[in-house]
């Protein structure tokens, strides 16, 4: 559901069990994870749009940066309640 591509705690990401507290600093790291990719997304469009060029991402691959990695607000939801 949430991130594949991260370890939590050598537990290989399984946080079934864990702290609600555990668990919401898992899903806040993830977020400024997918935030630092997202803004380093935006700098190379602005950079394309100084120099007069077509945009390298458009609306549909932030939201897939989203989509992806299950930190859309049903998905955060589940997580925690799981």
């Amino acid at each position: 559901m949430l991130i594949k591509s991260q370890q939590v705690s050598g537990n290989g990401g399984n946080l079934k069990g864990e702290k609600m507290e555990d668990r919401g600093a898992y899903l806040i790291s993830q977020s400024i994870c997918d935030l630092i990719t997202a803004m380093g997304m935006q700098a190379e469009n602005d950079h394309r749009k100084h120099r007069g060029e077509s945009v390298a991402y458009t609306e549909e691959a932030f939201q897939k940066v989203i989509l992806d990695h299950g930190i859309g607000s049903n998905d955060a939801i589940m997580f925690l309640h799981e």
